[in-house]
Order: C-alpha cells, then sequence, then structure tokens
C-alpha cells in the first residue's frame, strides 16, 4: 500500500473520534449561535423603503440629434443650462430648504388618512425649542433619505426608510 506524503490514516481517524466525542458541543454551539442570531433578527426594529422617482421636463428643442444620441449614452455634451442636469436636481432636493420644509410638514399616522401629526412627533423629536425640534427632525430625514441621480438616464430616484410603510411613501412623496 502506498502512502501519499503527508497522509496518515490514524490522523484521519483520530480527527473522527475527536469530532465524536465533542459533537454535543459543536452542534451545542452551532444550534445557540443560530438561535441568537435568529432572535436578534427579530429583535430588530422593521423598518419599510418607499422609492420614488422622476425625470426633469426639457424643453423640446434642447437635446436633437448627436447630442440626443450621447446623452442617450451617458456622454455628456454640455448644456445650455444648469438646471439639466440630474446632479443639479439632486442637490436641490437634499438642500436644507427643501428637507426643513418636507420635515415641517404635516403626516398621516399609520392605519389614518387624518394628516394631524408632525413628523417631529412621528420621529418623537421631543425640545421646548420648536427650532431645535425642526433642526432635530430634518437631520433625521437626510439620514433616512437618499436621493440618487442617473446622469445617464437623467431619473431621479428618492429612496426614504421608516418604522411605517405608510410615512416612507409619504416623505417619498413630499419631496
Amino acid at each position: 500500500m502506498t502512502l501519499a506524503v503527508g497522509s496518515d490514516p490514524q490522523g484521519a481517524a483520530r480527527f473522527i473520534l475527536f469530532a465524536l466525542r465533542w459533537l454535543r458541543l459543536i452542534v451545542g454551539v452551532g444550534a445557540v449561535a443560530g438561535l441568537a442570531g435568529v432572535g436578534w433578527g427579530l429583535s430588530q426594529p422593521r423598518t419599510y423603503s418607499s422609492l420614488a422617482s422622476f425625470t426633469p421636463e426639457r424643453s423640446s428643442g434642447d437635446r436633437g440629434g448627436v447630442a440626443g444620441l450621447a446623452a442617450s449614452l451617458g456622454i455628456s455634451l454640455g448644456s445650455s443650462s444648469m438646471g439639466e442636469s440630474p446632479q443639479f436636481y439632486a442637490e436641490v432636493l437634499a438642500s436644507d430648504e427643501v428637507v426643513r420644509r418636507v420635515a415641517s410638514r404635516r403626516f398621516a399616522r399609520a392605519g389614518s388618512t387624518d394628516t394631524s401629526s408632525t413628523l417631529a412627533t412621528l420621529f418623537s423629536v421631543t425640545g421646548e425649542d420648536p427650532e431645535a425640534a425642526l433642526v432635530e427632525t430634518a437631520r433625521r430625514l437626510r439620514k433616512q433619505t437618499s436621493i440618487s441621480p442617473n446622469p445617464r438616464t437623467g431619473i431621479i430616484a428618492i429612496a426614504v426608510r421608516s418604522p411605517s410603510a405608510g410615512l416612507s411613501e409619504q416623505l417619498a412623496n413630499a419631496y
């Protein structure tokens, strides 16, 4: 019988005996770790995301011929105004003024159509100073919002995460 260099039939048998001897511990640790992972995942608060997207309108004579073909391939040949860039619209939507306006609006609570709750109330922002509460609400809204321009297609996508599916939808549409 020929043995390959480094192979030891007794070593394999020793490994199997070791694994069988400690089988309960190995399986137990794996089961506890798996259950801990499932428990942790279930204990995390649920978050819902809503996505809204739009394409800014362009005037009819802005793109034609070679410029239109280049734009469809993701190549910018320049534009006649800064307002045509998807990045411009994304920066406007992410500006302090727009975020503060969305943060100061009233929204419906989950399961209700009554738009009587401020976003500060829904985000559980407390404070005696209304301006400080608005700043904190805007900060939290900015943290839960993602604005992504696509220069190739010109589509601007707004994604909002929140603990409520309805609130996520209302926030995405509020932009």
